[in-house]
């Protein structure tokens, strides 16, 4: 059986802004994990060491962002990690607005020195805000990615790296998405999604790939109840080639707006998957929150 695990972090930091265009960061966390009923055992406490250099720029027409971070952990065994996070946006018009962002993950174990696994991620994104009919809005988006997730690769202690869990798996995807959103009154919001997955999968540790086709569409309506709640009802479709399966159900849900770029909400997920085939998995029924930002 598998224990819980506890863990503890401290983290340093400075930030510096020498004008209003460029931002500087400079941090250092250092925590452990202790598997719980462990009071004294070395071999189940697991170190980690997190550095991070980070870099922005903005102005009314460009942002940039870029991160690095080496992580490092010491337990039954040694990993280290390179992670590099990049995203721009540009608006060209008032109604245009573009996005691209490419984040790649290196993770070895020390004690053999050997690469693990890595993970590229690459996308390029628009919005489309008319100016002159601000009751529609489009959002497209594609996206490659190739290997395992940075966070399924480091988020467990050493002890636990070479455990398989339903969503460790290592892709090779293209993903395309297209989302819209149509105002039909002052209260009343009709949304769609439409997104398609064209790649190969498999379960880390294995050598055999196998087609990850899948396909989502998702419709719904959103309800204003005032100027800062808001009651949400989906209703969403999945078919995955391999499996000739299609699953259909609902979701539901209400937000708190948090000003004009963001929301935070609660709901429930009737079926049992989420809606991004970036990261598709099988166990996201029940309760959720989230949290949505404005760009």
């Amino acid at each position: 059986s598998l224990r819980a695990e506890r863990s503890t972090s401290d983290i340093y930091g400075v930030r510096y802004k020498p004008s209003s265009n460029h931002n500087f960061e400079l941090s250092y966390g250092a925590g452990q994990v202790k598997k719980s009923g462990s009071l004294t055992n070395e071999s189940d406490i697991t170190k980690r060491d997190v550095w991070t250099l980070g870099y922005g720029f903005d102005n009314p027409r460009f942002e940039y962002r870029t991160k690095l971070e080496f992580r490092k952990e010491k337990g039954n065994e040694n990993l280290e990690q390179w992670v590099t996070t990049n995203r721009i946006k540009t608006t060209q018009t008032g109604a245009w607005s573009w996005m691209g962002q490419f984040d790649y993950a290196k993770t070895t174990g020390t004690r053999e020195d050997e690469t693990l696994t890595d993970f590229t991620e690459a996308a390029i994104g628009f919005a489309y805000r008319p100016i002159n009919h601000d009751k529609f809005n489009l959002f497209g988006k594609i996206t490659y990615i190739s290997g395992l997730d940075p966070e399924d690769q480091f988020n467990k202690s050493s002890s636990d790296y070479s455990r398989l869990d339903e969503d460790d798996y290592e892709q090779r995807s293209m993903v395309y998405s297209l989302e819209g959103v149509y105002e039909l009154s002052p209260k009343l919001e009709v949304a769609f999604k439409g997104a398609h997955r064209k790649g190969e999968l498999r379960y880390r540790g294995e050598k055999e790939w196998f087609s990850s086709g899948a396909s989502l569409y998702a419709g719904r309506l959103n309800y204003k109840l005032n100027k800062y709640w808001q009651a949400q009802i989906e209703y969403r479709t999945l078919s995955v080639d391999t499996a000739d399966d299609r699953k259909s159900g609902w979701v539901t849900s209400i937000y708190r707006n948090l000003g004009a770029h963001g929301k935070i909400g609660v709901g429930y997920n009737w079926t049992d998957y989420n809606d991004d085939l970036t990261r598709l998995n099988y166990t996201s029924k029940g309760w959720f929150v989230n949290l949505v930002g404005k760009w």
